[in-house]
């Protein structure tokens, strides 16, 4: 319990294993950088549950495998960045941070479902394998996936007026259906495909709409995409002045 104030924690084992049992840090008010450090291999047995209040929050996971079924990030209002690099296992990642931006980092891990709420959320998933992934935003929200498989589904959605969805996947294995949805006026939807040298494919389907008036939908597949050929590819903006762009620069396989 590190109380209210600016707070800095760390757990590190230079050249040695970390081993730790459940482990639970509550903080109040105040900036707070938390990090735990291993050496590839360590190890947390049972649930890491963070729980901070309102300022701008640091969380850092190196070479932890997880065996509880959660980590659960809860913060208050704030700016807040999370790395993640090398995690193992199949707990879910669970992020919830109150108004202002939140910066994710998940690189060379392993992870079931991660999800990510937050007032403009940005999130980044490299070399990577994730069971699901969810980020969900007032405005504008950002999901990156690089050569990474996710075995389910992957969605992203803003809710405020100008509230922008932006994805990139880049040389991925999806096992789920990708859907980006707007509801705000004057927002956009912006969907880029890309193989980049590697793999880029689907067996789900695609969705990307835009319901607000003024608002727009972009899909760009830069190179070869296939999905599914029994899967659907709807391109949907429904309000008035609406508009629907598809650049499609390869061969991208749909029914």
């Amino acid at each position: 319990q590190l109380g209210s104030g600016n707070n800095q924690l760390l757990f590190s084992t230079p050249g040695q294993k970390i081993m730790l049992g459940p482990v639970s840090l509550t903080a109040g008010i105040g900036s707070n950088s938390i990090g735990i450090a291993s050496q590839a291999g360590g190890t947390i047995a049972g649930a890491l549950t963070i729980k901070l209040g309102d300022g701008a929050n640091d969380l850092s996971l190196t070479n932890v495998t997880v065996t509880g079924p959660r980590i659960s990030f809860t913060s208050g209002d704030g700016r807040d960045t999370v790395s993640a690099t090398g995690l193992g296992g199949t707990a879910a990642l669970a992020i919830v941070s109150g108004l202002g931006d939140a910066a994710v980092q998940v690189t060379d891990s392993t992870l079931g479902a991660v999800t990510v709420s937050a007032e403009q959320p940005t999130v980044s998933v490299t070399g990577s394998t994730l069971a699901s992934a969810k980020v969900a935003g007032q405005f504008d929200t950002s999901l990156t996936l690089a050569r990474s498989k996710v075995t389910g589904g992957v969605s992203a959605s803003a809710t405020a007026t100008g509230g922008d969805v932006t994805v990139l996947m880049q040389s991925y294995s999806l096992g789920g259906d990708l859907a980006a949805t707007t509801t705000g006026g004057g927002s956009a939807v912006r969907i880029t495909l890309d193989a980049a040298g590697g793999a880029a494919t689907s067996t789900g389907n695609l969705l990307a709409r835009a319901t607000g008036q003024d608002s727009s939908v972009t899909l760009t597949a830069s190179s070869a995409v296939t999905f599914a050929t029994a899967k659907t590819l709807t391109l949907q903006s429904s309000g008035s002045g609406g508009e629907v762009r598809a650049i499609l620069n390869g061969s991208l396989q749909a029914k």
